[in-house]
């Protein structure tokens, strides 16, 4: 029975060392794979942030490209498409009109099918080099992808834009062959001339473009430059490119927040470290306390042990006593009261003996329910903690899911947004159109007024005319006397006549004044408003290349909300690991606090046991 209760004394201590390194090496390991999760994620957020923004900057790169090769396609389309630009640059070229209507913000040039220039002008007035000196690749890049005739200049729907150099610096082109817009004007025969317009990428200009769509640093640079975007040419060969300063904000956050996360990585090492040493001085004390319960057993047992012997003691002197009860009475009853003497005194010491044990193993198993509790409390702290962290986590997912759900409503209005800046872009271009066939028809109504001018000018020379007839032959008439009455009639008669042709000619010529004066005033509101379309047009064309571009910022913003969800369901993985390894925590606790009780039940046997022999003892 001894030896039974000593083994299992001794499994009991080896389960304890056993469990107390595998609960160390658990918490450690909890602590690695949570920094090093950490870690990863951070990294991947910071590479993921980074790369978005470069992607970002890219696709914002070639929407500036788009917009201005756009804007030059258009206005060289908008320009060389135009029934007045036909008719004035074919043939002799009217340098007047040309420099009144083509000339604009851009370097403007007309050339032949040849490569000729037969008109240039700046913004300023100022004349260049003929385009051929100019730009000499990009002329003969043109001239053999321009359109031959006018039926095959017709079906373009847009003029043909590209970059190349222009005097040794990048520009953007944009070229149109010049054919009317309407039916009303003949196509033009023989070799087509072209319209081109030229923007220089000057610094200054991408200075705007950068403000204007946030790029830092935009600039002109060579070819394959870093965080650059290609120019090409007809030939699809880069010529230059538009380069612009990288942004990393994942590495900016990181360096920003990286004393906290070494706060937060100090803390949870820290923490780790406080629970394995607090669990290691349980586990030492609860050792502790096995190691002493089996010791006060094993003299327990000693004790027990001594007061049976000295119990067989008793039994053989009292043997002994009554065998010579009956030869020395005196002898026996001295030797009987000194035997109570040394009973009782042994009993006595065996009790306090006892009671000290008894004592010593309730304070131990008390220490050990201490331990318990504060185990406890610790689990529960560690449990309450892990269920705020989940609450948090499950609250941050249930925001990204909102936001992910505000993201794609975005994109959806982004893309309304976009289809009705078509639609007015679309309405506006046949406006102009309309505009523009309206111009030609109040000059047309202007050449028949004035040529119902001249028809009445002719008829006051006639009138003047037969006036001085009529007056000739009044003359006559009064020489002639009465015989010529018939003919003084006749010459009365002229006369009115003549001057009632005078009075409606004088009001035919005032009301022609007038609708001469309506008409040019009708030519002028018509070139203004066909001036003011042609803005909206570009307008609305560079507000859809920035529609587009916030289109692709949103679903940006959609793919890193989806990202950041993932990884927020991760964390919420993590604390129920963390949850399951408090619960191991909670019934290593229980195990203490039955391993206390079961301490309680044997002492309060061991007390019942060595009391009744002590009693025995005394009562013998």
């Amino acid at each position: 029975m001894r030896w039974a209760r000593m083994f299992k004394g001794w499994l009991s201590g080896l389960r304890s060392r056993q469990w107390t390194r595998n609960s160390s090496a658990m918490l450690g390991g909890l602590a690695a794979i949570s920094l090093l999760g950490g870690a990863v994620v951070v990294a991947a957020l910071v590479t993921r942030l980074d790369t978005d923004a470069a992607e970002r900057s890219h696709a914002t790169a070639s929407g500036v490209v788009s917009s201005l090769l756009h804007v030059q396609s258009s206005g060289a389309y908008n320009t060389g498409r135009w029934d007045d630009a036909t008719l004035h640059l074919y043939g002799a070229l009217d340098q007047s009109w040309a420099r009144s209507n083509i000339s604009g913000d851009y370097l403007a040039y007309v050339i032949d099918a040849r490569g000729r220039t037969l008109f240039s002008q700046r913004a300023d007035g100022t004349i260049d080099p003929p385009l051929a000196e100019a730009a000499p690749a990009a002329v003969k890049a043109m001239l053999a992808q321009l359109p031959r005739d006018a039926k095959s200049a017709a079906r373009l729907k847009d003029g043909i834009s590209f970059f190349d150099h222009y005097r040794g610096q990048p520009a953007v082109f944009g070229v149109m062959p010049i054919i009317p817009l309407s039916a009303k004007v003949a196509l033009p025969r023989g070799p087509l001339r072209h319209l081109i317009y030229i923007d220089i990428l000057t610094p200054s200009g991408m200075t705007s473009f950068a403000k204007r769509y946030q790029l830092t640093g935009l600039r002109t640079d060579i070819v394959d430059a870093p965080s650059s975007f290609p120019l090409k040419n007809l030939r699809e060969e880069p010529v230059a490119s538009i380069a612009w300063t990288s942004e990393h904000p994942g590495s900016a956050g990181l360096k920003a927040i990286l004393p906290i996360l070494i706060l937060i990585a100090s803390g949870i090492a820290g923490l780790t470290w406080a629970l394995e040493r607090m669990i290691r001085r349980q586990q030492a004390q609860l050792a502790a306390s096995n190691e002493q319960y089996q010791a006060m057993a094993r003299e327990a047992e000693s004790a027990a042990l001594r007061a049976e012997l000295a119990r067989r003691e008793a039994d053989i002197s009292r043997s002994r006593a009554e065998a010579a009860a009956q030869a020395e009475a005196r002898e026996r009853e001295r030797s009987g009261a000194a035997l109570k003497q040394a009973a009782r005194s042994t009993g006595l010491d065996l009790q306090a003996h006892l009671v000290a044990l008894v004592e010593d193993l309730a304070r131990l198993a008390g220490q050990l329910d201490e331990t318990a509790d504060a185990a406890w409390a610790a689990t529960q702290a560690q449990e309450g903690h892990a269920g705020w962290v989940g609450a948090k986590s499950a609250n941050a997912a249930a925001a990204l899911d909102e936001v992910l759900t505000a993201s794609a409503g975005m994109a959806n209005a982004v893309q309304s947004i976009r289809r009705e800046v078509e639609s007015t872009r679309d309405a506006v271009a046949s406006a102009a159109r309309h505009s523009s066939e309206t111009a030609i028809g109040n000059e047309q109504l202007l050449s028949h007024v004035d040529g119902i001018g001249s028809a009445s000018d002719a008829i006051l020379t006639v009138t003047k005319k037969t006036r001085q007839l009529a007056v000739n032959a009044a003359i006559v008439a009064a020489h002639g006397q009465s015989a010529h009455d018939g003919f003084s009639v006749i010459a009365r008669e002229i006369k009115t006549l003549s001057e009632n042709s005078r009075l409606s000619a004088g009001q035919i010529a005032d009301r022609l004044k007038a609708v001469t004066e309506s008409v040019h005033r009708s030519v002028d509101a018509s070139l203004s408003i066909d001036t003011d379309l042609q803005d909206i047009l570009q307008s609305i064309s560079a507000t859809d290349a920035a529609v587009r571009a916030h289109e692709i910022a949103g679903d940006a913003i959609c793919e890193r909300v989806e990202h950041a969800r993932r990884e927020s369901h991760a964390v919420g993985g993590l604390v129920r690991e963390m949850t399951d390894s408090i619960a191991h925590v909670r019934a290593s606790v229980r195990l203490t606090r039955e391993v206390s009780a079961c301490v309680r039940e044997r002492v309060e046997l061991l007390e019942k046991a060595l009391g009744k022999a002590v009693s025995e003892l005394m009562a013998a």
